[in-house]
């Protein structure tokens, strides 16, 4: 090894503890090749604690693929007992061995209880084994071990318990491909398990078994797959401080499930092979009745289909999560009575997963967890059909605490699709809108100070537009304006955006189709008098603003665009009361109190009522 460099750590430095525990996160041929890197390394993986043992390992270590089946076998066996003849720890934490029976034709049942033997004889706390042997048989000492916390057993055998078993530390205990001998060897197994808290039984037979029965003062969490293989076989369970329970198997011809008050999250996945035992499986009911209190649950949709043929249907006042998956093999059967007779009764539910075809309809009185709990709700096997776009629909329209509504990608994918030809109608319908107006011709000319007709209409249409503004965003937004016209009456009008910019936001869209579609410029040049000119403009700018501020545009235009056009309001009627009420006050005296004759004052009057008379008449 590397020396040190000053101020850097080899690992060579380490002390052994450390590197016994790095080690330790190796797999034992791993770290029995580190053996050769030095004299010091030589012996530290016989100190490592944990051992794993995988005949069925594609490594070189083994020797496969030299042609020789027993060659690598050979090699095998002669590693395992070399380790544990050096293996200089008193104790061992962790002892897993694998070979599956492909591999184990020259592995012996003598060799591997001989290995077993030697990691409980050292203390082991963690055994895992997974082999498969023609009448391998356990070793006595395996039923004794004070110091096993945790049992993994995946062995094809019988597992005939003997009456001495004693298991005082053992605390998770996984189990697979067993079969219990008989209902005195379930009995004795856990009842010698004090402080048992975690259980697995998976794909083990029960066929000699008529009571199963598992009754522990202290088991958390217990999860029974695949394994109840005898119809006439009775399920007993009876945990106080159970919170964790998932049941994944086949109907059995009883089920006794008591004390549970401790119960947090619940998976009963109930199975029926034989459709003709669909009547007679009723009694399976009983097991809703006892985890009312469960705070998550996963159903199956034959266990939904079980626990809506409950009389009176339980209630689940603590209920939090449901969950009913898609199965493609499993056959739907629900009759008149679908999810939405359980939801009634689930007060406190928030997070709602299931697949559609178990929702059979939609009540007219919303159940009050989806108006007022409900936040993410996932749909499964939903199809792009009027059934399923209604359900959808009914969801997002009582949801009222939704906050994430899933469904499936390839949906997802075809409402896009939908949105996107939805986006395009509604654009041609605003470039149909804006063509239509522009097209407009009408020379027609409003008197005094009246609204002109298309700006009424346009404003009708704009508000009516602006109440979509969300979805309008994502239109307009890809829609860029051409530059309007300048008008010489009045220069300013368009002077408040640069449309060369392409603005990409609602507001700027919005006013552009205020000042476009309005068309005021256009309809202020057929007024062959100024004033009038200017008259209309201020008379119909202050209508668009006025609808403005009374509408969902006031939202989407912000303070400056109403403040500055305010602003025009009043500048043309400033210029207004100039051009037309000029004359008017020209034709009065400039000092009013200054003294004139009768002649005078005759002329006086006589200018300012035909000043007046004219402007009067322009209004009309």
């Amino acid at each position: 090894m590397a020396k040190s460099v000053k101020g850097v750590v080899q690992i060579n430095d380490l002390p052994d503890s450390v590197l016994i525990h790095i080690l330790s996160f190796l797999s034992t041929k791993d770290a029995a090749r580190t053996s050769i890197l030095s004299t010091r390394w030589r012996n530290l993986f016989t100190l490592v604690p944990n051992l794993n043992f995988d005949l069925d390992e594609k490594c070189p270590f083994w020797g496969w693929g030299r042609g020789d089946c027993k060659a690598p076998i050979k090699s095998f066996r002669c590693f395992v007992d070399g380790v544990l003849f050096f293996h200089d720890t008193e104790n061992v934490d962790k002892f897993r061995l694998k070979f599956c029976r492909k591999r184990s034709e020259s592995v012996d049942s003598i060799s591997a209880c001989r290995w077993i033997s030697c990691a409980l004889k050292r203390g082991v706390k963690h055994l895992d084994l997974n082999i498969s042997l023609n009448k391998f048989t356990l070793p006595d000492a395996l039923f004794t071990c004070r110091t096993l916390v945790t049992l993994k057993l995946d062995i094809s055998l019988v597992f005939k318990i003997p009456e001495d078993i004693h298991f005082p530390n053992l605390q998770t205990l996984h189990l697979r491909s067993v079969i219990f001998f008989d209902d005195n060897s379930v009995k004795s197994l856990f009842s010698s398990c004090s402080n048992l808290e975690d259980v697995v039984i998976e794909k083990c037979s029960m066929t000699n078994v008529r009571s199963f029965s598992i009754s522990h003062l202290f088991l958390k969490r217990l999860s029974i797959i695949h394994s109840c293989d005898n119809f006439k076989c009775w399920l007993m369970i009876d945990t106080p401080h159970l919170s964790n329970f998932k049941l994944i198997d086949n109907v059995v011809a009883g089920y006794s499930l008591k004390n549970l008050e401790s119960i947090v999250s619940v998976d009963i996945q109930i199975q029926l092979e034989d459709e003709d035992l669909r009547a007679d499986t009723r009694h399976a009911t009983s097991i809703f009745r006892e985890i009312y209190l469960a705070r998550s649950l996963v159903m199956s949709a034959y266990s939904l289909e079980l626990l809506l043929s409950c009389e009176p249907l339980p209630a689940f006042p603590t209920l939090v999560e449901l969950e009913v998956p898609y199965n493609k093999a499993e056959q739907l059967n629900l009759g008149d009575k679908g999810l939405e007779t359980l939801l009634p009764l689930l007060p406190e539910l928030q997070n709602l997963a299931f697949r559609q075809d178990v929702l059979n309809s939609l009540p007219e009185e919303v159940p009050s967890c989806l108006l007022f709990k409900v936040k993410v709700i996932e749909i499964s096997n939903f199809v792009y059909d009027q059934d399923c776009i209604r359900k959808a629909k009914y969801i997002l329209e009582n949801g009222r605490a939704l906050e994430k509504l899933t469904i499936p990608a390839t949906i997802r994918l075809q409402a896009l699709n939908s949105l996107v030809r939805l986006s395009e109608s509604v654009f041609s319908l605003l470039t149909d809108f804006k063509s239509t107006i522009h097209k407009d011709s009408s020379k027609a000319m409003i008197p005094g100070d009246g609204l002109h007709p298309l700006t009424t209409y346009s404003m009708n249409y704009l508000t009516l537009l602006a109440d979509y503004d969300n979805i309008l965003t994502d239109i307009i937004s890809d829609w860029p304006p051409s530059a309007p016209a300048r008008s010489s009456l009045p220069k300013e009008f368009f002077d408040s955006r640069d449309f060369n910019e392409s603005p990409v936001a609602i507001s700027v869209r919005i006013a552009w189709l205020i000042l476009v579609l309005c068309k005021l410029d256009c309809k202020s040049k057929h007024y062959k008098d100024v004033s009038l000119s200017y008259l209309f403009l201020a008379s119909n700018l202050q209508h668009i603003i006025s609808r403005v501020r009374t509408s969902s545009l006031v939202h989407l235009l912000d303070e400056e665009w109403l403040a500055k056009h305010e602003a025009k309001v009043r500048q043309f009627t400033t210029n207004y009361e100039q051009l037309a009420w000029g004359k008017v006050f020209d034709s009065l005296p400039e000092n009013p109190t200054a003294g004139m004759t009768e002649r005078e004052a005759k002329e006086c009057f006589k200018k300012f009522n035909t000043s007046f008379e004219d402007a009067y008449l322009k209004l009309h």
